[in-house]
């Protein structure tokens, strides 16, 4: 794999890296560019919701810049892109039977049977009512996992610095990204479902405001879950925590 030709800001500890990546992205020097930031530890690293994500030194903690100029609704499918990027680079220094166990969950995590291996924090910046900014934070455990999670090196991935699995998966996040521009989010959709947990089964969606429960169909073509009631009726769910039943 080539390396890819992004910006990378490196730092030792930043309170977070979707923060810092933002912060960068005011100032004249980064206007209207593509970068990324990583950082060896975070001090107040969050997840969906202001989770907090615990992150100590060993695994990679990165936030992608892009600007944005597309239509509004089109921003939510980076989120795929980069599920699909990190599968990919994860699956390939894992032997077959392991890689095969790595799963995306949706809308933003990535698991090993069901165990944690990394997430995904989409935020954006809007100037009016348009889009300008995307940017998207990344947590791997390359090396270290939480309790109920996994880390890769304890699958067999191997030894590898934050910055080189980084550099990976920029690679494969531009040729998923050319893809979709290319062929549009129809192809990205259909390669993200044959990568995910729990498609055809019985699930629950815990939401902000109540709990639903029913079999997950699929995605619509903006990426919301397509969830199929007992009844037969189906509902799209644009946010929520997904459980297996």
């Amino acid at each position: 794999m080539n390396q890819a030709s992004w910006i990378i800001k490196e730092f030792a500890t930043l309170p977070s890296t979707q923060d810092k990546a933002k912060e960068l992205a005011l100032s004249s020097d980064f206007k209207n560019t593509t970068f990324a930031v990583i950082a060896s530890a975070q001090t107040s690293g969050r997840g969906r919701h202001g989770n907090h994500w615990v992150s100590p030194a060993g695994n990679l903690y990165a936030t992608l810049r892009l600007p944005f100029s597309e239509d509004n609704d089109k921003a939510g499918h980076y989120v795929f892109l980069t599920s699909l990027a990190l599968c990919e680079v994860m699956r390939a220094g894992l032997i077959n039977e392991r890689a095969e166990k790595i799963k995306i969950k949706w809308p933003n995590d990535l698991l090993f049977e069901e165990a944690k291996l990394s997430g995904i924090l989409l935020e954006t910046e809007l100037k009016g009512a348009q889009i300008t900014d995307i940017f998207i934070g990344m947590g791997v455990n390359l090396a270290i996992a939480p309790e109920f999670a996994m880390d890769l090196l304890s699958l067999g991935y191997g030894e590898i610095s934050p910055k080189d699995f980084l550099n990976r998966f920029l690679v494969s996040f531009e040729k998923y990204k050319a893809l979709y521009e290319e062929k549009g989010f129809a192809e990205i959709k259909a390669l993200w479902l044959v990568r995910a947990k729990g498609i055809g089964q019985s699930i629950k969606v815990r939401g902000a405001q109540d709990t639903k429960y029913g079999v997950f169909d699929g995605l619509d073509d903006d990426g919301a879950l397509i969830l199929r009631l007992d009844n037969g009726e189906t509902q799209r769910i644009r946010a929520g925590e997904v459980h297996l039943q």
